[in-house]
């Protein structure tokens, strides 16, 4: 657990990381004339679609502040704010994307404007009476502000509080000084949950909101959400709604369930969509493909993974061999022995190739469910917590006793999916402890990395952390998983990329290469897969269904334990996408658990298969 100060710090460096900016020289605002003499500003808010009003509030560092319009149509949140006359540095490391300084302040420049405060960024949609302030969930490098909107700078050195005037103007405002403000920011920002919000004091202890029912809007038109979820449908109805593998030609069931599962979430995707996929199911779910000899083999992770999708595009589960999906998903769950509750494959022919990833899914999965998630299988999730409050992927024995084992994205899936399941105290704490798992993951930038080969800081791994941290009410932290993941998504003039603006890429170097070359043909299997799991830290709804549920009844005599009704929807129900949150992950037949690079992590499903002799077709699949 971090300490006080380490905590307050994250904070300052989280918002700071969204506001994206940051700067270290010191300046004096420059005269009005752009470099061709031609004025970019003038003083006081733009009269109607003039161009961009532009505040910024220095009060808390001594200094003015200021209003002014920043003329035409800037390209970017950061080009307004330097249009309108202020000079800017940036972050070391973080050039033109992370605010560090404006005008000079603070004037000690890096790294207190980092660690010790930070430029808040908000934005509004015009300068007309009963227009409000919102905190922004993107950098202003990735803003695009329309005219006539006010864009708003405020440095804080705890919580983010919104410039002490505006966005609204009756008349023109001159540059005038006041107090520090002093009210509180919003919670969330344009497309983010609204999920109760509780921000952990700053000790020693994480502490995890009770959930309630929430409803979050899609992604709206031009925000970085829309445009990610924009270009993964177009890849999805360029296949004909089954995504390729990294080979090609074979459709990849799993990739494509977790392209669903975003869109599904950001209001793009219902039955029709799903459809495909739902039909694929025995495909994805079963090896009765490959002969008599392997029918009636079921694997755990496809099969709620599927489950989930068809609750997101509110479309009935599928039958899979006569099965319905969920009484399927439930048949899987283990009655007896030391790994009681565990959600396993129904496969002879080859080692248990369900995981901890795998388990957080099904519980997840079944959080949509009238009936809810077995109690038996909340227990065991519980069980692969590690002491370090990570949840571990890989599973040898009942329960994890070794913080090596610890993944942060098995632990991100499954501390939503404890936020959706029967709520109890031992639910509550175990969810608490893996928010500050993943907060002392997160980095300075917001970024987390994964475990393994995908250890480095990347858009798989910090999507899944920052929508998690979002939906446990950790806004700051999952604002900077935001901000992180938004500077890698390839802009409208991206040169040989522009034709795929909105992809996400997997890390600054795939960002780099693609702004360079473009994405080839075989390059595109690691954007689908990194843009389905990034996208979930752009404010989309969180996994489960998040509302409050009955604790689990206490052990009874014998060891027994009643089972504790499901905080799912009513029978035969669906739930909205808009409801709801992203689960982007299934165990595949077999596959090495592993999100990554294009070709990372392809193996052969089950040394049984193999002694039969068969060459199976999922040996490409992940866990996810």
């Amino acid at each position: 657990m971090r300490s006080a100060t380490a905590r307050r710090t994250a904070l300052a460096v989280a918002l700071t990381a969204v506001v994206a900016g940051a700067l270290a020289v010191a300046g004096v605002p420059p005269t009005r004339p752009g470099p061709a003499g031609a004025a970019t500003w003038t003083e006081g808010a733009c009269a109607g679609t003039e161009g961009v009003t532009v505040v910024v509030d220095a009060s808390a560092l001594g200094g003015p502040l200021t209003v002014r319009c920043a003329l035409g149509t800037p390209a970017s949140g950061w080009a307004a704010l330097e249009a309108a006359g202020h000079v800017l540095t940036s972050v070391p490391g973080f050039p033109g994307a992370a605010v560090c300084t404006i005008d000079g302040r603070p004037a000690s420049g890096f790294p207190a404007c980092w660690e010790t405060g930070f430029w808040s960024y908000w934005h509004a949609p015009s300068t007309a009476p009963g227009s409000a302030w919102t905190f922004s969930t993107v950098g202003a490098s990735a803003r695009v502000p329309p005219p006539g909107s006010a864009e708003g700078w405020a440095f804080a050195t705890g919580p983010a509080t919104p410039p002490a005037a505006g966005p609204a103007f009756a008349t023109t405002t001159t540059t005038a000084t006041t107090a520090p403000p002093t009210t509180a920011p919003p919670t969330s920002g344009p497309a983010t949950t609204a999920t109760t919000a509780t921000t952990a004091p700053a000790s020693t202890t994480t502490t995890v909101a009770a959930p309630t029912t929430t409803t979050v809007p899609a992604p709206g038109p031009g925000t970085p959400a829309a445009r990610a979820l924009a270009w993964l449908g177009a890849e999805l109805g360029r296949h004909g709604g089954l995504l390729p593998g990294p080979f090609g030609g074979t459709p990849d069931h799993g990739l494509t369930a977790d392209a669903l599962v975003a869109l599904a979430l950001g209001g793009r995707a219902g039955p029709a969509d799903a459809a495909p996929l739902l039909a694929a199911a025995a495909d994805y779910v079963t090896w009765d493909a490959f002969g008599p000899d392997l029918a009636g083999v079921r694997l755990a992770g496809p099969a709620a993974k599927l489950l989930l999708v068809a609750a997101l595009a509110g479309s009935p589960p599928p039958t899979v061999g006569g099965e319905d999906l969920e009484t399927l998903l439930r048949s899987l769950v283990r009655t007896g022995g030391e790994e009681a509750g565990r959600v396993s494959d129904r496969n002879p022919h080859a080692p248990d190739s369900s995981n901890g990833f795998g388990q957080a899914l099904a519980v997840l999965a079944l959080d949509h469910t009238a009936g809810g998630p077995p109690s038996s299988a909340v227990r065991y999730l519980l069980a692969q917590q590690c002491p370090n409050g990570g949840f571990r992927l890989f599973l040898a024995g009942p329960r994890c006793t070794d913080d090596a084992q610890a993944d942060p994205d098995t632990t991100a899936l499954a501390v939503q999916a404890l936020l959706g399941a029967p709520t109890g105290p031992d639910v509550r704490a175990a969810a608490a402890r893996g928010v500050a798992y993943l907060l002392d993951r997160q980095d300075a930038s917001g970024a987390v990395g994964g475990s393994g080969p995908t250890a480095a800081p990347n858009a798989n791994s910090t999507g899944l952390a920052g929508q998690a941290l979002r939906a446990a009410g950790e806004t700051a932290a999952a604002e900077r998983a935001a901000a992180w993941v938004g500077a890698l998504q390839l802009p409208t003039d991206a040169g040989p990329a522009a034709a795929d603006a909105g992809a996400i890429a997997y890390d600054p170097a795939a960002l780099a290469d693609a702004l360079a070359n473009g994405i080839p043909g075989p390059g595109r299997d690691q954007w689908r897969r990194a843009t389905a799991q990034a996208v979930l830290a752009l404010g989309l709804p969180p996994l489960a269904p998040v509302v409050a549920g009955p604790a689990d009844p206490p052990a009874q005599p014998g060891g027994t334990t009643t089972p504790a009704p499901g905080p799912g929807p009513t029978a035969g129900a669906t739930t909205p996408a808009t409801q709801v949150g992203a689960a982007t992950a299934g165990t595949g037949g077999g596959a090495l658990p592993r999100t990554g690079p294009a070709l990372g992590a392809v193996v052969v499903v089950g040394a049984g298969a193999l002694a039969a002799g068969l060459a199976l077709a999922p040996a490409a699949r992940r866990r996810r």
